[in-house]
């Protein structure tokens, strides 16, 4: 089997060495793009090879490694290991897109005077006196998640940046990109991705936390290498990945079904592989940004309404919002999620009498917790239901849409949203029980 290096200076592709997203980028794109990923992995992921070496990993473990950045909104990023020894570091968009957010805000409200004046802010934050600023991130991310609920495209609105605190939104997307890079580089000299003929490097949670400390551990060894701007940089690239993927799993999966410790876990295991003094500044980071991003991504019945619109309306942001009924939809979306079980189940009520249709015998079975069975009532396929009702499966809340959408077959936004709604919170409920 040839390895990864050698088919993509060829041009070509195997099904049983590529994953199906690598096939369709080298479809869509070409090998001529495959110059610009790998300039881009030799400034960012390059010169880790060289810190895990360093701190004990094995050179052969790092000999075939290559990057791919993926077209797509998954906020996510992961390794695949193959039978010749090769390896596949995948990133998509979707990460790359939530974390510019994330190190925009960043550079904008703390990286201001110097860092002793950014502690004093973020510790002045952190003692229950949100800015403005914070208040963008969070309508920011919830303007995000929204759209990606709905099936949407990830809509990330960004900071219009001035030189320096663009300079500083550079440095630390560097970073969390490196970070991120490292985990999964971590993953592999850790031996939790040797499986024979290819597998994945997603693991358990005790897995994820040693991945965690040996990443910090060989981000903050390149920064000692190469210099590039202050060690907090390298500790809060890793923070922004870490809060990155926490938003992911709070606001967009309605069961997480795997692998990652909690956020606040995580930022544990972060701060007990830093120097004291770097753990300490960037605690204070730490929690204030895992703060902001569960308020965020909490869409619970009566949490707090997140005003959303802030993100398309602050003049910070240079937004273009689009359409006047885009954004109604999304308003009507926001005010469906937020609706109790009993007024979700009342307005399909009152849509059978409407339209004809059939939904209120399906959604009174979901509300007595007989989920299988009032998705079957809504046309769901049998050999969906099995993964939708798994706890050990993840669940998106945009991939259970679109089964309930297929089940019913209705064009209209609000009944299938409802009734997603519905599932979810009972899922949501029963979790909580558990």
């Amino acid at each position: 089997m040839a390895d990864l290096s050698s088919l993509r200076s060829k041009g070509l592709t195997d099904a049983d060495v590529l994953t199906p997203e690598a096939i369709s980028f080298f479809e869509q794109f070409g090998p001529a793009s495959s110059s610009i990923l790998d300039a881009w992995f030799e400034e960012v992921g390059h010169s880790l090879t060289q810190s895990f070496i360093d701190l004990g990993a094995a050179e052969s473990d790092l000999a075939l490694l290559e990057f791919l950045q993926v077209p797509g909104p998954e906020i996510t990023a992961g390794c695949e290991t193959y039978s010749d020894g090769s390896s596949l570091i995948r990133m998509y968009d979707g990460m790359i897109a939530l974390t510019v957010l994330y190190t925009s805000h960043l550079a904008l409200t703390y990286v201001k005077e110097g860092i002793w004046a950014t502690l004093r802010e973020a510790a002045h934050r952190a003692r229950g006196l949100p800015g403005t600023d914070d208040e963008l991130l969070v309508a920011a991310l919830r303007y995000a998640a929204l759209n990606q609920r709905m099936g949407f495209r990830l809509l990330v609105p960004y900071l219009k940046l001035d030189d320096r605190p663009m300079e500083h939104a550079e440095a630390l997307q560097t970073h969390t990109l490196r970070f991120i890079i490292a985990h999964e580089l971590a993953h592999l000299t850790l031996g939790h991705s040797r499986l024979s003929g290819g597998g994945s490097c997603h693991s358990d949670p005790a897995r994820e936390a040693r991945a965690d400390q040996l990443a910090v551990q060989a981000v903050l060894k390149t920064h000692e290498r190469e210099g590039s701007g202050p060690a907090t940089y390298a500790a809060l690239g890793a923070l922004v990945a870490v809060v990155a993927i926490s938003f992911s799993e709070q606001a967009l999966l309605l069961r997480r079904g795997g692998t990652h410790p909690p956020a606040l876990e995580r930022l544990e295991y972060l701060l007990s592989a830093m120097p004291p003094r770097l753990s300490a500044q960037t605690k204070i980071f730490g929690f204030h940004l895992v703060h902001l991003t569960g308020r965020a991504s909490d869409f619970s019945l009566n949490s707090p309404r997140i005003p959303w619109e802030l993100a398309i309306d602050h003049p910070l942001t240079g937004w273009q919002p689009g359409d006047d009924a885009a954004r109604r939809q999304l308003a009507t979306a926001a005010e469906i999620l937020a609706t109790s079980p009993d007024e979700q189940i009342q307005y399909l009520r009152e849509e059978d009498t409407r339209c004809g249709t059939r939904l209120t015998a399906g959604a009174e079975a979901v509300l007595d917790d007989r989920i299988h069975e009032g998705l079957r009532l809504w046309g769901v396929k049998e050999r969906e239901l099995g993964a939708i009702t798994d706890p050990f499966i993840a669940l998106s809340f945009s991939g259970l849409l679109k089964q309930i959408q297929n089940g019913l077959g209705l064009s209209g936004l609000q009944a299938d949203l409802r009734a997603t709604t519905l599932v979810a919170q009972r899922l949501t409920r029963l979790e909580n029980s558990a």
